[in-house]
């Protein structure tokens, strides 16, 4: 039974005496502890002051207010008020729950000297024992670790004064550190578990940041979701912590932008995911060097990383997606001897990347526009009004060799200025669009794509040459392949190119082209491994309102087309080109040399079924033409304004075929036409009447079945209708309506030959025979030789003389009705030649007669029998051996 004596000894005085000496020790302990403070201070040079410190015990807590630690000159230490409080009853559980905890107005000064660091007055060098710079081994925990829970923690309106000198020969630097709010909300943990809420609100010099931050963190899983609500960052402020090459740095940044963050473990191995991150990025007045004379400039410039996640395995499987965006303004960039300049530049690309045991993937739209441009390096220039570049992209890597890429290349050149040394280009406009398809493996490389280039008015030049046009159009679509077997391949379907207004000019030469088109199709071409070469298309050009000049010489035509199938091979030191179904045509061309000449075509037509070159071992080549078909029109050629060389309404060759190689050629055609020909006709003055007759005027010429080699031709028929020859002599018996040679340099014809020998077979083959390599002399060639199986004259035909070297003088018109010529043969010797004559002067004059001559006979042999009648008829007759030196 408990007694009062018993209460009395052992609970109240025990109880008492506990109470005591706990409130004793509890009124002592704040002197106590700014006792030893003091002491410590006063020892470290500095003075201490504490305006109140509180320490309780049920529940623990301390509360200290206004703290002043001084040197002899500033304050090193200020703290207004510091509280932590404890809740008992969880410590019997392994638990430290902070009920309350913050930290306000603490001022800190801090200084470095040298390798020393000195806090508020104290240097903490002394704190420093070699032992405890070796790092000890941790000791196994053997129970479980303690468990800690803060429901709130604030520490607000604190400053750091820093004061950096790690070289005593510089300048200290000084930094002014502002902690204007940290907060913990609902923190708790235990070993390395850990979870809470924190926001900070910090300034740097000039510099701020601000940032919310909920974490959840474990060694399986972690989980974060950060939001940074501003960070600005003058670079003054803050560039003495940047590396030396920036330290001249100007601008300001800031930055906002969040992320969620999460950890997990799958099969031990962690994995991480970033998702929703936004960084966007905002610089002003920047003014960065990146050397002594490189350096980056902008007014303004924006950089955005939007609706990004990123999902990470290991190193090599992770995925990430988002949109990046750049936009600056008055930015310039130089490095060396480059120099760039944008007075707009935004860059908006979304993205997917994936890599994974595959290989790797990436897709996306690039799009990148620019405005008032300027790019320069050394000699070089670029100069662009406005650059828009769009690109749909898909890449995939599956190994080292194995690659595809598809995309979609859009790009548009506004008012462009290109420039090296003397060379520069300009475009009013450039627009190419190419959706393309590559592919690469063990096996080789396949490209597939659809070039399509238009071009505004465009400028080259080149020291004095110059080329413009107005319009250019380019479509290609392309399939090229290059394998390690069979070589490279390419293959066109279909190419054209359309020019308009085309001018080319330099210092002797001017060309100007109205309208342009080039079109192949079906295009060819492959290239193995041993450079054999094979080419082939189908090709169609077409040209409208050519002039060129140069030199004082002119050209021009109104139309030209050229169609073709041409195939090309290369295989060594042969060479093959193929032109199949050749077809070329031309209107309206007219020419004019500086000297007066000119030549003007109404129109001209050429086919051919085939037209090959072939050249083996860098011999001459090969040339084959197989049934050529030319045709013309209004064929005018003029030595000056009056005098016509010759002119005729049109002209046809048909089968013409032919080979021929250096100086040896086989020709062949079927027939040759020329209507209303032409030949020697002076043109009279405006306004005079003084107009010569033209030498000779036919009105057809029909030439059959002609053979011809280097060494002769063969022809099967000739057949002239309706020739009329003038020829007017004056008083010097000089041919006044030839005008191929002036009449001032013409000879008088001699009235004789006397004497006249010729050279007889016999001889010749003794000069041969006595003569060293004879036969490669080209002195000693064969004479070439014609065959002519029949000559007719047909329709009204006439000759007509008038001669001024008589008085009075003389004119005669003699009218051919018959003349014909029969088995022509130079080859040989006995061969006999007919030639049947019968001709009208006036109404009752004629003459007929017919000749059988053998021209190469060792004598020259004529059989011949005339009948005339009239005096006229012979007077001419005679007159004309006179003229032509027939007469002894």
């Amino acid at each position: 039974m408990m007694t009062r004596r018993h209460f009395r000894h052992f609970i109240f005085y025990p109880f008492a005496a506990l109470t005591a000496l706990i409130t004793s020790l509890w009124l002592a302990t704040p002197f106590i502890a700014e006792h030893y403070l003091t002491s410590y201070i006063q020892k470290q040079g500095q003075a201490l002051s504490i305006g109140k410190l509180d320490v309780d015990f049920f529940p623990p807590k301390i509360d200290v207010k206004d703290i002043v630690v001084q040197d002899k000159t500033q304050d090193t230490l200020t703290l207004k008020r510091a509280i932590v409080k404890v809740e008992i009853w969880p410590l019997f559980t392994k638990t430290v729950h902070l009920s309350e905890a913050s930290i306000e107005d603490l001022h800190l000064k801090v200084v470095q000297q040298g390798k020393d660091w000195i806090i508020a007055g104290i240097n903490t060098a002394q704190f420093i024992a070699p032992e405890d710079q070796q790092e000890s081994e941790p000791e196994p925990e053997t129970t479980a670790p303690w468990a800690i829970t803060l429901p709130y923690f604030s520490f607000t309106n604190s400053q750091v004064n820093l004061s950096r000198q790690p070289d005593p020969s510089l300048p200290a630097k000084i930094d002014t550190i502002s902690l204007n709010n940290f907060a913990v909300n609902d923190l708790s943990g235990q070993g390395l578990s850990w979870q809470g809420n924190v926001s900070l609100a910090a300034q740097i010099n000039n510099a701020t940041l601000s940032l919310n931050s909920q974490f959840d963190y474990s060694p399986e899983k972690a989980n974060a979701d950060l939001q940074i609500t501003k960070i600005h960052l003058p670079i003054q402020s803050i560039r003495h912590f940047l590396p030396s090459p920036y330290h001249e740095s100007k601008g300001q940044v800031d930055l906002t932008g969040g992320f969620q963050f999460a950890q997990t473990q799958v099969d031990g191995a962690p994995v991480f995911d970033i998702k929703s991150l936004m960084l966007n990025t905002q610089v002003e007045g920047l003014d960065l060097p990146l050397g002594e004379q490189d350096k980056v400039t902008s007014k303004s410039t924006s950089l955005a990383l939007s609706e990004a996640n990123i999902h990470v395995t290991s190193a090599d499987q992770l995925t990430a997606a988002g949109t990046l965006s750049l936009q600056s303004t008055q930015t310039h960039f130089e490095q060396t001897d480059l120099v760039a300049l944008f007075e707009e530049l935004t860059l908006n690309t979304p993205f997917t990347i994936m890599r994974d045991k595959q290989g790797l993937t990436a897709n996306g739209n690039l799009d990148l526009q620019l405005e008032q441009s300027l790019i320069t390096q050394a000699e070089q220039k670029a100069q662009l009004d406005t650059l828009v570049l769009k690109m749909p992209f898909d890449i995939k890597q599956n190994d080292e060799f194995g690659l595809t890429a598809t995309g979609d290349l859009d790009l548009q050149l506004d008012k462009s200025f290109f420039a090296q040394s003397e060379k520069n280009a300009q475009f009013d406009s450039l627009v190419l669009k190419t959706p393309l398809d590559i592919a690469r493996n063990k096996m080789g490389l396949t490209a597939t794509g659809d070039l399509d280039l238009q071009l505004g008015k465009s400028m080259f030049a080149q020291t004095e040459q110059k080329v413009q046009f107005d319009d250019l159009a380019l479509r290609a679509p392309f399939d090229v392949k290059q394998e390690e077997q069979s070589g490279l391949s390419a293959k066109l379907a279909s190419s054209i190119l359309d020019m308009s207004e085309f001018s080319l000019s330099s210092e002797s030469l001017a060309v100007q082209n109205k309208q342009l088109h080039i079109a192949l199709n079906d295009i060819a071409f492959t290239m193995d491994h041993t450079d054999t070469l094979t080419a082939s298309l189908l090709g169609d050009i077409q040209s409208n309102g050519l002039s060129v000049q140069q030199a004082g010489n002119t050209a021009d035509y109104d139309t030209f087309n050229l169609t073709n199938t041409l195939s090309l091979q290369k295989n060594g030191d042969t060479l093959a080109v193929q032109n199949n179904q050749l077809v070329i045509g031309i209107k309206g061309l007219k020419a004019k040399q500086s000297d007066e000449k000119q030549f003007s075509l109404g129109s001209a037509n050429l086919t051919a079924d085939e037209l090959n070159i072939e050249q083996v071992n860098q011999q001459p080549p090969a040339i084959k033409g197989s049934n050529i078909n030319i045709t013309s029109e209004s064929v005018d050629s003029l030595l000056s304004d009056t005098k016509r060389l010759a002119s005729w309404r049109n002209a046809d060759i048909t089968g013409l075929t032919f080979t021929q190689q250096d100086k040896d050629f086989d020709a062949s055609l079927a027939q040759l036409n020329i209507a209303n020909l032409t030949v020697s006709e002076p043109i009279s003055e405006p306004n005079t009447n003084q107009a010569q007759p033209a030498l000779s005027k036919i009105g057809n010429i029909k030439i059959e079945q002609v053979n011809a080699t280097q060494d002769g031709a063969k022809i099967k028929q000739v057949t002239v209708d309706s020739a009329k020859v003038n020829l007017i002599l004056d008083a010097q018996k000089r041919i006044k309506n030839l005008v191929f040679v002036d009449t001032e340099q013409q000879k008088a014809p001699q009235t004789s030959i006397k004497n006249r020998t010729s050279p007889r077979e016999e001889d010749a083959k003794n000069v041969i025979k006595n003569t060293q390599q004879a036969e490669q002399n080209p002195a000693f060639k064969a004479p070439y030789y014609v065959i002519l199986d029949a000559y007719d004259t047909t329709g009204s035909s006439s000759i007509y003389v008038q001669d001024n070297s008589i008085s009075p003088a003389l004119q005669r018109t003699l009218e051919i009705e018959t003349l014909s010529l029969r088995n022509l043969n130079t080859q040989k010797k006995d061969q006999a030649t007919v030639l049947a004559l019968k001709a009208r002067n006036g109404k009752y004059a004629t003459l007929q007669g017919d000749v059988t001559i053998w021209p190469l006979a060792d004598k020259l042999t004529m059989d011949s029998e005339a009948r005339y009648k009239g005096s006229r008829t012979a007077t001419l007759f005679l007159l004309s051996c006179h003229y032509f030196g027939l007469s002894n």
